[in-house]
């Protein structure tokens, strides 16, 4: 089987709230870093931010990764959950609401 076909069939934690936010954490962080996304989460990287005075393209760009990190958070959480985070506008700010509640 290949390392691909081997990914998809793995199962992540869904989010339930405070009982299990410390593995689901740990396990989304690091999911997150193999796919490269997790500067776009991590407040103390400036990929997290959106850019000031970027261009069109620096912002397009911004928009797309910390969209694209925040659904891979949302999908791992339950579905109450998603619908109260869902009007956050970075993955940066999804995390620390997350982790603060």
């Amino acid at each position: 089987m290949q390392s691909s076909s081997v990914d998809r069939t793995l199962a992540l934690p869904r989010l339930e709230g405070k009982k299990n936010y410390i593995n689901w954490s740990v396990v989304i962080r690091k999911t997150l870093i193999g796919r490269g996304e997790w500067k776009y989460v991590d407040p103390a990287n400036p990929s997290s931010k959106p850019p000031e005075n970027g261009s069109d393209k620096a912002i397009e760009a911004f928009e797309m990764n910390t969209n694209k990190a925040a659904s891979f958070i949302l999908c791992a959480c339950q579905q109450d959950i998603q619908r109260i985070c869902a009007r956050l506008d970075t993955a940066s700010d999804l995390w620390d609401y997350l982790e603060k509640t």
